[in-house]
């Protein structure tokens, strides 16, 4: 028996997932960016009843996303009783021949409650505890939770549940005043909307014209395009290369537009050629995002696996989120920002994100896309009245470029 600080409780519910057969649980609120939930993913088949719960809208949307799609035994309290909080935090673990752990106290299933608080769990396992009683005690009330108050959600609930999560953390953003809070606001992340387009609006070429125009232009061109043509597949040679931009300014037909805004992507032979020869599963990957609405993990997720089948033995040496994330800030310029070397270094400071790799597809849809679209001011405030706002409303991620990109598409000509 024995106490544990947060990071400690990380630490050894990590090795207990690996070394126990079963585990169930039951918290107050659940994060993604702890490894004790990455383990619990990792581990799904292990997982037996148990329960989140949803009081204030504290809860990660990315948790209840996996839960839609993998379905491990997970029920969440969606109907929370407004004269109390679900507000357990126990963990317990069991395998055959009567070994058993229960790790119960403060924590909660967020980076907060296994990492940057000051948490207390108190550690009981068989081996220093004869009577079980405590245990299936345990059980037991988890059991309860899982009969009498908790539900399987379905995505109608959680598209209902998004806007109030959002409209919370943004609360938090601002006071810095809660428990689950993981980190600190990074200057992306703190920009109202007056900020942020008085930023996109002052980038200027050389000679002090501004960029703005020569951005909207290219993007009112691929908007355009896909509206015009139901797949990527069908739409002409020029207009593939001009939205992939694997040609230079003045080598596709698009001549009146500069299509490295927003990065290019020229140097890549293998990614040249399947824009070329049309392969047929960059247009299914592109698919798999819609035109408009809400863009979902499992859709982006069926993008990325459509793409990563694209290049097929080429994969390791070329295919990397460059690539796919300027095809699909074109398609998506509300949703997606391309995510390049240009642009790489100054955005991942903005965010204060560390080493995201090329292929690291998951970090940039969590640490980047879900990130601006759940916690930034600008992002979630509505369409100015403003004819030449509303525009850059409308394409408001994919001009996260205009802030942050450095690099030779800035000195493009301007027409």
């Amino acid at each position: 028996m024995k106490f544990l600080n947060s990071i400690q409780t990380a630490n050894t519910l990590v090795n207990l997932i690996d070394t126990h057969s079963n585990t169930s649980f039951a918290v107050a609120w659940a994060g993604t960016r702890n490894e004790v939930f990455k383990k619990l993913k990792d581990s799904k088949h292990k997982i037996r009843q148990s329960v989140i719960g949803t009081h204030f809208h504290q809860t990660d949307p990315k948790v209840m996303e996996w839960c839609l799609s993998e379905q491990p035994e997970i029920q969440f309290i969606i109907d929370p009783n407004p004269n109390s909080v679900f507000h357990p935090k126990i963990y317990i673990f069991w395998s055959n021949g009567g070994r058993w752990d229960l790790i119960i106290g403060s924590a909660n299933l967020t980076t907060g409650g296994m990492n940057n608080n000051d948490e207390l769990m108190l550690h009981v396992s068989s081996e220093d505890c004869d009577d079980e009683e405590i245990f299936r005690q345990s059980l037991k009330e988890i059991e309860e939770y899982w009969n009498n108050q908790s539900r399987s959600i379905t995505r109608r609930w959680l598209n209902e549940y998004l806007p109030l999560y959002r409209q919370q953390r943004r609360k938090q953003l601002l006071t810095q005043q809660t428990e689950t809070s993981e980190y600190e606001i990074p200057k992306l992340l703190s920009y109202d909307w007056p900020t942020f387009y008085s930023k996109v609006v002052s980038e200027q070429f050389d000679d002090g014209e501004p960029v703005l125009p020569v951005r909207l232009a290219l993007l009112r061109k691929a908007r355009s395009t896909f509206e015009e043509y139901k797949n990527f597949k069908d739409m002409p040679l020029d207009d593939r290369r001009g939205i992939a931009a694997t040609v230079f300014y003045g080598q596709s037909g698009w001549e009146d537009l500069s299509i490295g805004w927003f990065g290019f992507q020229s140097q890549s032979g293998i990614y040249k050629g399947m824009i070329r020869d049309n392969n047929v599963q960059v247009s299914r990957a592109l698919s798999h995002i819609p035109a408009h609405g809400n863009v979902y993990r499992h859709d982006y997720k069926a993008c990325v696996e459509e793409m990563k089948q694209g290049y097929g033995q080429h994969y390791q040496q070329t295919g990397g989120i460059s690539h796919l994330s300027r095809l699909l800030a074109l398609k998506r310029p509300d949703v997606f920002v391309s995510f390049n070397n240009g642009i790489k270094p100054r955005l991942a400071n903005a965010l204060g994100i560390k080493d995201l790799k090329a292929k690291e597809f998951d970090r940039y849809w969590d640490e980047v896309i879900v990130r601006i679209i759940d916690e930034a001011p600008w992002y979630n405030t509505h369409r100015p009245t403003d004819p030449l706002e509303a525009k850059v409303w409308d394409y408001r991620v994919a001009m996260v470029d205009a802030i942050y990109y450095f690099g030779r598409s800035r000195f493009v000509s301007k027409n």
